[in-house]
């Protein structure tokens, strides 16, 4: 098994939520107490028929400060759960950081995947939504955007979903964000918050979008009368 592959960012292995755009792209971190997961990138590549077969086997391992690789076995009732092709935390904690992989295979052959980041910050009380775990998005003034969630598609748990722009409430309008004509006002960073309920407690899953609208102020003036 290779272990010695490339590096990739955490809000890359995520990427089967990205749907073609980057607005779907998780926040490159999280934040200790919230709920977090990751997803196997072996499982979205072009032949997803592959990970249906069912003499394959999913496995999760962790690479620890001695540089060697654990398995992350799958627990039941536990704050780590591996289900699947994901990786969950109820909730992600600080010690939670360090690099994993997953290896898909049987008997004959398996994948190893690239190596995955994982970064968990510790919130501090008087922050407001953070931004340090924000995700930048830069976009044209006057275009469409859509700014997503990401994580409504995943998991079924969801009992509520809020938005806040800085640290005010915003909307709560559901997965996502539509500006049919961005302007300079759009600009900032929009945070949904995510509750999510298991085994009779709630949880959190936060991620803020840094929207960055450019030339909008040049393009409202190359229109004016």
């Amino acid at each position: 098994m290779n272990f010695g592959s490339p590096t990739i960012v955490f809000l890359i292995f995520l990427k089967d939520l990205l749907t073609g755009s980057t607005q779907f792209t998780p926040s490159p971190c999280t934040f200790e107490g919230d709920f977090s997961l990751m997803k196997c990138p072996l499982l979205i590549q072009e032949n997803p028929n592959d990970s249906k077969n069912s003499q394959n086997v999913l496995t999760w391992f962790r690479q620890h400060e001695t540089k060697g690789w654990t398995r992350v076995g799958p627990e039941i009732n536990s704050r780590l759960l591996a289900i699947e092709n994901r990786l969950e935390f109820w909730p992600v904690e600080t010690s939670d950081s360090g690099k994993y992989c997953c290896v898909l295979g049987n008997s004959t052959y398996n994948t190893t995947s690239t190596s995955l980041h994982f970064i968990v910050k510790k919130r501090n009380a008087d922050e407001c939504l953070n931004p340090l775990c924000a995700l930048k998005t830069p976009a044209d003034g006057g275009t469409a955007e859509t700014v997503l969630c990401g994580i409504a598609h995943t998991l079924t748990n969801i009992t509520n979903m809020v938005w806040f722009k800085g640290c005010n409430f915003f909307t709560q309008s559901g997965s996502h964000l539509r500006f049919r004509e961005l302007s300079d006002t759009d600009s900032g960073n929009y945070t949904c918050v995510v509750t999510l309920t298991r085994g009779g407690k709630s949880y959190n899953y936060t991620k803020t979008t840094q929207l960055i609208v450019k030339g909008a102020e040049l393009l409202s003036k190359l229109f004016l009368p």
